[in-house]
Order: C-alpha cells, then sequence, then structure tokens
C-alpha cells in the first residue's frame, strides 16, 4: 500500500493533484514493462477518472485500449493490464472472473479507488490465479470527483443521501461518508482541524472521520500540512455541513450563468443537450472552454454584454481572416491572401465558440422571458422578496405583504415552481409563518398530499436547532434563528441588524448566498467555537497565516503550479448537496483574500434535484 510522497513542484490545485496522481500511477505500470496496456476500470472509477484525466492522455501513457469492466471484453493474453477499481464485492468478483480459467491478461496493476478492507483482501486472496498476475497493488484514495480545481462531490445518489442523512439511523450514510472523504483529506496530505454544527447529523461523520485520519496518521510514510517537517503550509480546516443550514438557496432561480443553464436547460455531467431548429447538439461545458470559465459565474446580463464584446475583439483582432470570410479580400497580394488564410482555423473556431454560447444565453432568456405566462424574471423578483425581506425598491415588507404578492403566482400549471416559491416562503419565514397562512397558500397552489409532505420536511428542516448559515458567529444565543435579511451585512457575526437593505447590482441578484458569510467567519477565525465546536480525539497544531513557501523552479511534467494561498485550506462540505451559487461564492471569497477554499458535497445540484431530495426524505418519513 503506497503513501504520498511530498515534491515542491506539485501542482496546487485539487485537481491537479489528483490528476497527477492518476498519471503517475498509470506511468509507473507502463515503465515497469516494453509493452503496451490495456486499461479495465469499473463504473464509478470511470466516472473518478474521467473527472480530472480524458481518454488523449490515458493513451498517451502506453495504453491501448480502455475499456469498461462490466461489460463483455475480448481477451489479450499476452498484454498486461491496469485496473481502476472501487474496492468492492461486485467489482473483485468480475475481477477475478478475468484470471479463472483461461488469463485474460498477463499481468495485473491493480489500483484502488479507496482503502481495501481486510474482507476484500481475503476474497482478492481466494483467487490464487489472480494474485500470482498481481504486479502492482496501491490504494489511490481518490474516490471523489474533482469537477474543478477546488471542487469535488462524491457522486451519491441524491434522493438516497437525503432520505439517509435525515433518517432517524443514519450509520450507513455516515460510515460511507467518513470514508469518501478520508480519500480527500489523503489526497490533499491535509488532517484538517474538523468543524460541525453542534447536534447535526454531521456529528456521526465527524467522529468517524477523526478515527479515520487517526489511521492514517499511524501509517508509516504519510505526511500532511503543518506537522513536523512539513510546515511550510499550515494544517487546514474542514467544516462539515448540511443542506438544513439552508434550504432557500436551492430552491431559488438564481441568474448567474451557469446556475441557470443548469436549472432552465438540460444538462448532464456537465454536457448540454442544446436545440437548436429542430436539432439536438451537444456541447461540453468544461474548463477547457474559456468563455465558459470566463461567464459561468457572471450575472446572465453581464454575459449577454461579455458575449458582444468577445464578437467585437474577434472582428478587431482578426481584420484579414474576417474579410476573407465576408468575401471582401478585393485585390489582394499573395502574401496577404496567404496571411488570411493561416487566420481562418483560429477565426472559425473562435466564431463558433461565441456561436454556442449566443445560442446559450438566447435559450436561456427565452425561457425567462416566457415561461407558463408567468415571466420568470417576475417570478425571480418574488423569490428575492421572500429570501430577503426586501422588495427591488428596496422596502422591508412585512410577511402578510409577501404572501399577497405571491399568490397571483400560485395560479402556475407549473407545480415545480410554485413548490420552490412556496418553500422559499417557509424556510425563510421559519416559525413566522402560521399554519392558516400556509394551509391558505397551499390551497391557492393547488397543492395535494405529496407537495404538502415535502412542506411539512422543510418546515422539520427548519426547526433544527442551530440552523446557523446567516447566525453562525452568534456566540451568546444557545437557538440561533435564520433572519434572512442578515446575510446582507457583510459578516454572519452581525446577526440582528436586520434593517439594513441588500447591495446589488442587478434586482434579480439581491439575495446573496449565506455560506458565503460562514465561510468569510471561518477564514477570519470567528467563527462560533460554540456553535461549530471540533469533534474530541483530534490533534489541532497551531495554525498560521503566513503564506506558503513557493518554489521558483519552472513547472514540468503535469503539473500546473499557480502562485502560493496564504495559510491553510478552508475545506467546506454540504451533504445533502451542494449549489453553484454556493460553489461561486467560495471562488469569489478565496481570489479576494488570497486563501484556498475548496468547495465539496455529497452532489452538485440544480433546483430539480432538491426538490427531489426532499420529496425522498418526505417519502422515508414515517
Amino acid at each position: 500500500r503506497t503513501m504520498a510522497s511530498k515534491d515542491e513542484d506539485a501542482p496546487v490545485d485539487m485537481k491537479s493533484i489528483v490528476r497527477d496522481a492518476v498519471l503517475q500511477s498509470i506511468h509507473a505500470a507502463t515503465e515497469s514493462g516494453s509493452g503496451w496496456l490495456v486499461a479495465v476500470l469499473d463504473k464509478h472509477a470511470t466516472r473518478v477518472i474521467s473527472s480530472v484525466v480524458s481518454m488523449f492522455d490515458i493513451m498517451e501513457q502506453r495504453i491501448t485500449l480502455v475499456e469498461s469492466l462490466e461489460k463483455k471484453r475480448q481477451p489479450f493474453p499476452e498484454m498486461d493490464v491496469i485496473y481502476f477499481l472501487s474496492p468492492c464485492e461486485e467489482s473483485i468478483d468480475t475481477l477475478a472472473k478475468d484470471f479463472k480459467k483461461k488469463p485474460c491478461y498477463a499481468n495485473a496493476h491493480l489500483f484502488f479507488l479507496s482503502k481495501v478492507s481486510d474482507d476484500i483482501m481475503g476474497h482478492i486472496q481466494q483467487s490464487p490465479a489472480l494474485v500470482a498476475r498481481i504486479k502492482t497493488f496501491k490504494e489511490m484514495n481518490i474516490d471523489f470527483l474533482s469537477t474543478e480545481a477546488s471542487v469535488f462531490h462524491l457522486d451519491e445518489n441524491h434522493a438516497q443521501c437525503c432520505a439517509e442523512l435525515y433518517s432517524d439511523n443514519h450509520v450507513t450514510f455516515a460510515k460511507r461518508i467518513a470514508h469518501k472523504l478520508a480519500t480527500v483529506c489523503y489526497s490533499l496530505n491535509e488532517c484538517p482541524v474538523i468543524r460541525c454544527r453542534r447536534d447535526s447529523p454531521m456529528e456521526a461523520v465527524a467522529m468517524l472521520l477523526v478515527s479515520h485520519l487517526n489511521e492514517m496518521k499511524a501509517s508509516t510514510g504519510w505526511w500532511y500540512h503543518g506537522m513536523q517537517g512539513h510546515t511550510d503550509r499550515p494544517q487546514g480546516v474542514l467544516l462539515l455541513l448540511d443542506r438544513s443550514e439552508d434550504l432557500v438557496t436551492p430552491a431559488l432561480h438564481s441568474c448567474d450563468y451557469e446556475s441557470l443553464v443548469n436549472d432552465l436547460l438540460t444538462t448532464k455531467d456537465n454536457v448540454l443537450s442544446l436545440k437548436d431548429k429542430g436539432k439536438v447538439t451537444q456541447a461540453l461545458l468544461s474548463e477547457k472552454d474559456e468563455l465558459w470559465v470566463k461567464f459561468k459565474t457572471l450575472h446572465i446580463a453581464d454575459v449577454s454584454e461579455g458575449l458582444t464584446e468577445y464578437l467585437n475583439n474577434i472582428k478587431k483582432n482578426n481584420p484579414q481572416a474576417c474579410k476573407l470570410a465576408n468575401n471582401e479580400a478585393g485585390e489582394t497580394s499573395i502574401t496577404d491572401l496567404t496571411k488570411m488564410i493561416k487566420a481562418m482555423p483560429e477565426y472559425n473556431a473562435q466564431l463558433d465558440l461565441y456561436g454556442r454560447h449566443h445560442k446559450i444565453a438566447q435559450q436561456c432568456m427565452a425561457i425567462i422571458q416566457a415561461r407558463n405566462n408567468n415571466l420568470l424574471n417576475m417570478v425571480n423578483d418574488i423569490e428575492q422578496t421572500l429570501a430577503t425581506g426586501f422588495d427591488m425598491e428596496p422596502r422591508r415588507l412585512k410577511l402578510s405583504s409577501l404572501i399577497e404578492e405571491m399568490m397571483d403566482y400560485l395560479m402556475s400549471d407549473d407545480t415545480s415552481l410554485k413548490l420552490r416559491l412556496v418553500i422559499i416562503l417557509v424556510a425563510s419565514q421559519r416559525d413566522k409563518l402560521s399554519s392558516a397562512d400556509l394551509d391558505r397558500v397551499c390551497t391557492a397552489a393547488g397543492f395535494g398530499a405529496t407537495e404538502r409532505a415535502v412542506l411539512t420536511s422543510v418546515q422539520t428542516l427548519s426547526a433544527t436547532p442551530s440552523t446557523g448559515a446567516a447566525a453562525a458567529a452568534t456566540d451568546t444565543v444557545a437557538k440561533k434563528k435564520w433572519f434572512p435579511s442578515t446575510m446582507f451585512t457583510g459578516s454572519s457575526s452581525a446577526a440582528g441588524s436586520a434593517a439594513t437593505p441588500p447591495e446589488f447590482k442587478y434586482p434579480s441578484a439581491r439575495y446573496t448566498v449565506p455560506l458565503k458569510a460562514l465561510i468569510s467567519d471561518l477564514m477570519n477565525g470567528t467563527l462560533s467555537q460554540e456553535g461549530y465546536p471540533s469533534p474530541p480525539g483530534q490533534e489541532e497544531l497551531a495554525v498560521s497565516n503566513k503564506p506558503a513557501a513557493q518554489s521558483t523552479r519552472k513547472n514540468q511534467g503535469w503539473s500546473s503550479k499557480k502562485p502560493a494561498f496564504v495559510g491553510g485550506r478552508n475545506i467546506i462540505f454540504m451533504a445533502g448537496g451542494l449549489t453553484r451559487a454556493e460553489m461561486h461564492a467560495g471562488a469569489a471569497l478565496s481570489e479576494s483574500t488570497n486563501k484556498e477554499v475548496i468547495m465539496g458535497g455529497t452532489n452538485i445540484i440544480n433546483p430539480e434535484e432538491y426538490l427531489n431530495g426532499l420529496r425522498a426524505i418526505s417519502s422515508a418519513t414515517p
């Protein structure tokens, strides 16, 4: 079982760290022989590996074929094989069958996503034909998806995850999540200070994770930031949260580009299915798409302006190619014509990129401006008013006025839209909302037993003691209450000064996710120790805010180093699903403070997935 080692030229961001671990493992396996190899991945490993490397990256490492473990495969008995597997019974059964009678491959290099249990190890040993051919056996500890440089998720089944998280017995959930989070910590060489809201369902996860970390520290060869000999960077902090901290944000129509695309259009695993003139085309929205990276956190209005500017710059920077494309070349010398032709591929690629995002933005705007006879921008306005307590003037509204404002929108035929609106009302008003008012709203919306059960779940989760995303640092209050307007005071420690209206550039974006204030308090060391204590049994090293040491050597190989961050990592984990608006809040804080913020969750969710999770909770509730 191999351990991580320190390398001063190792990449800084999380995705690059995992990418290097995968490529270096493949490289080590291929270097052990002289021929080409086959790679075989099980279903979960395929999702994990493909989140950090491309097929091209793998094929560059003398891999001639990449196959699925679960599918029927052609034997290559003369070739070595690399397996990437989850250490589970199903995958080990299929692995053993590959070597049972006539071996499908020569030698085997086994790479597991996480720790192999004693039971699984025993299962492997029951296949002597397999054991005799094992050349590499490594626990990689990467049982999570690195979707962005500083974003990860555990690839959980969202509905099942929510039902387990808020059940009376969530031991199975806690064990699974702690096991996966341990691989996150291992990959980052972090043995972080763990913080968790008191009396939350994540306390069980915190306790188990401490046990995993202590076991990792006892292993020979593993190092972590802040320990003796590795003080170039302080020990990090891991804040464990659950969705009951904030039930409003996932229901809102957020107007940033990425949130809108994933809310209004058809996407799966960052692949967008785009309908245009009766045809469906697919577009990968990834960090390799420069316009996606540039615009995804921006308000949709800023995206429209940015696209116009991008198109004008294309024409300005490629005047010769532009003339040729428009048949305006006229009498041109051979030299100039050659320059025009050479510029055309780049020019066309930029135009294609512009055209793709222009269509995406247009389709988002079309839906916003015509949604079941209720303009979505008007629905968004009442959502913002409910969530903040202020209208766009801004004037502070009473609950009775808020209810009257939303009644017209409850006539829509779109049940999901109405349910989202009422969830925002219930979660934002908490104990202010009477049962009579809620019944009146549900009747106006035409809600049946299913929708009412979902709202009951929201009420139950909202009533959790110390729900703290917007009151995180209020030390003197035993049971903190979240009043949404406090999230605009700039710091959650200022809870109570609700008279200040929010500042905003666009009325449709006057709401600020409360998690932003919570992360800010964590980074500043002002997060309530009483409300968010650390579990017993963990070692807290001396914390320092000094900058991490930075190598001056040139970057080589697969690494993608960036300037060093100040202080230790701030890892935020949201069980029950992380929203894209929350991801953006973490990224904005990291950029403004030069402190590393890593955002994670059981999943990255859109509003419909959020509703499905609430339905699962209500169905599981007796």
